[in-house]
């Protein structure tokens, strides 16, 4: 080892954090080095005050304010989680509210439902033809189910509900 440790070294080598080898050197200078050997004692008395220090004790009426204390300050943080997740429910819901309210249904064009109803044939024309309802041609019912359906989606409604014309 050339030099002196640093302190942070030092004081790794105290605590036994060092790998073997790394030990080994500076156990060997520490015996060679003035210095680095009281900086070595410095931190074995610190460390012996620390434990030969008395504990401190809290008597039975300091420890319950204090658990006391320590409960009410976990239900208030609890509350205080819960009162910001009940606020962010209300904001979604007046946010959805005012949504649906400031969309009104006549504002729905018969030409977006005509667009949400592409021209091409679907499983309910198929179903339609094999049920023999062929009234229309299977092009034309396609369009109609197809129309039908999107007025529906555009409209909020589910089939048979004709409750909001």
């Amino acid at each position: 080892m050339t030099g002196c440790p640093s302190t942070q070294l030092l004081e790794a080598y105290y605590d036994g954090e060092l790998p073997a080898g790394r030990a080994a050197e500076m156990a060997a200078h520490v015996e060679s080095c003035v210095e680095c050997a009281r900086e070595l004692r410095v931190l074995r008395d610190t460390s012996q005050l620390f434990v030969s220090a008395p504990r401190p004790t809290l008597s039975a009426d300091v420890l319950a304010r204090l658990h006391a204390e320590l409960d009410s300050l976990y239900e208030r943080s609890l509350f205080r989680f819960a009162e910001l997740l009940s606020g962010v429910a209300a904001a979604v819901l007046i946010a959805a509210t005012l949504w649906g309210v400031w969309i009104p249904s006549s504002s729905i064009s018969d030409a977006s439902i005509e667009t949400a109803a592409p021209n091409y044939a679907s499983w309910e024309a198929s179903a339609a033809a094999l049920n023999g309802d062929s009234a229309l041609p299977a092009a034309a019912h396609a369009r109609a189910m197809h129309t039908e359906t999107a007025s529906w989606i555009v409209m909020g409604l589910s089939p048979g509900d004709e409750s909001r014309d």
